[in-house]
Formats: structure tokens, sequence, C-alpha cells
């Protein structure tokens, strides 16, 4: 028994995993729930995506503010 547990400290894992999202090592016998896994990566998928999306806005925001002003410099040399 101990043999074994020291295999699994020392396995590099070659899951298999159904379609519950339950992983079961091919090497070493060792079980894992990949739902909570996959959850995780979801909230941090969805905050990187929302802070692109903040990130972009922002660059549009002042791209536009740059645009307005020097049309308004033109005009005013147009005005001159």
């Amino acid at each position: 028994m101990t043999e074994k547990v020291f295999d699994r400290l020392q396995c590099i894992h070659y899951w298999h995993i159904d379609r519950h999202n339950i992983g079961t090592c091919i090497k070493c016998g060792a079980v894992e729930d990949f739902d909570a896994l996959q959850e995780i990566c979801r909230k941090e998928l969805a905050e990187r995506r929302a802070e692109i999306a903040r990130r972009t806005a922002r660059h549009s925001e002042r791209r536009g503010r740059k645009a307005r002003k020097s049309e308004g410099a033109e005009g005013n040399a147009k005005c001159e």
C-alpha cells in the first residue's frame, strides 16, 4: 500500500475523464473531480474577457476625444 501511495505522489498523471468530469489516472489510479477546476477556469476567462472589454472601451473613448479635438482645431483655422 505504501508503495502505491508513493507512486501516486511521483506519478505524472494520464487522466481518463468520464462524462461526469471525474478523472481517473490510468497509471496510478488517482481520482480527481474536474468540475471545480473547470468552474475556476470559466470564472478566470470571464474576468479576462471583461478586462479586455474595459480596456477596449477606454481606448476607443480616448481615440474619439482626440479625433473630435483635432476636428475642432481645423474648424477654427478655417474661420480665421
